[in-house]
């Protein structure tokens, strides 16, 4: 609870609840596992890599349709989401 509670001071609610709710990891050790799944540390290096402007592994699965295996990485800068693809960055 506490380790959320640091996060939820670094990104906000609404970011976090994105992040915990429809975060999957995409590569490393952790891939295809969901953020909320993760270790409470992990969780929370996670927003401090966000909280800092760091670009982390991790797409945002609540727009994913199947067949569609288009991924992102995930940035979050001055309050907001945004989910980074190859070509492009859409809010998240």
């Amino acid at each position: 609870m506490e380790l959320q509670e640091v996060a939820r001071e670094l990104l906000g609610g609404p970011a976090l609840w994105m992040l915990l709710s429809y975060g999957r990891v995409m590569e490393g050790a952790r891939v295809g596992r969901y953020v909320s799944g993760l270790p409470g540390d992990e969780q929370l290096e996670l927003a401090r890599k966000l909280s800092r402007g760091e670009t982390v592994p991790v797409h945002l699965m609540h727009r994913h349709q199947s067949g569609n295996y288009e991924s992102s990485s995930l940035r979050w800068e001055g309050g907001n989401l945004f989910m980074v693809f190859a070509d492009r960055e859409d809010p998240a």
